[in-house]
């Protein structure tokens, strides 16, 4: 993970730890890298999404949480400057997906999930993110958008103006227990 000296070990930031001057974060991986050290044991999250009956987090959890999801996107080909998609309702994972995109300088591509499948297909293709993290509900709404995106993929082949659809793979979250993903939504990608 990239940053000012920080990743998943080690803080950064500007500051003189010698002369007693307090580390001052670059960027919120920081910030969030710094809660980890100083407060570890303070809670940082209560999810009460999913009937999870209000899950929490330290920061230390969530620390350790959003290093790991970090260093799945990279495995995924997540770098600087790439966006990230997420298509999910509020829960603790859309709190850890914003601080692992940060850990490596990526874009969080937030996706409303009341859009039509219109709606989501040029918000897709006009932002192209490397890769989309879904909740499972939200499984119809991706698969209807991937319609769309190949139907004006199918008029660009036909000579009209279409840039064609364009977004990476697909990674299944559940944030709310009792989805299934749909056999056709399984390792989707446009």
């Amino acid at each position: 993970m990239e940053g000012g000296g920080g990743g998943a070990g080690g803080a950064g930031g500007a500051g003189d730890p010698a002369s007693g001057q307090p580390q001052r974060p670059q960027d919120v991986w920081q910030l969030l890298e710094l809660a980890a050290i100083h407060h570890p044991d303070i809670l940082a999250v209560v999810d009460c999404a999913g009937g999870g009956g209000g899950r929490t987090l330290t920061y230390a959890q969530l620390f350790e949480r959003a290093a790991a999801l970090a260093r799945a996107l990279h495995g995924a080909g997540v770098r600087r400057g790439d966006r990230v998609g997420l298509l999910s309702r509020n829960s603790a994972l859309v709190i850890e997906a914003h601080f692992a995109a940060a850990a490596l300088h990526a874009v969080v591509l937030n996706l409303n999930i009341h859009l039509a499948a219109p709606e989501l297909a040029y918000i897709l293709s006009d932002a192209r993110p490397t890769l989309v993290l879904a909740d499972a509900h939200c499984a119809p709404a991706l698969l209807a958008a991937q319609a769309q995106l190949r139907k004006g993929g199918e008029a660009a082949a036909e000579g009209q103006a279409s840039e064609g659809p364009s977004f990476g793979s697909v990674v299944w979250m559940q944030v709310e227990g009792g989805a299934e993903v749909p056999p056709a939504a399984e390792g989707l990608q446009v």
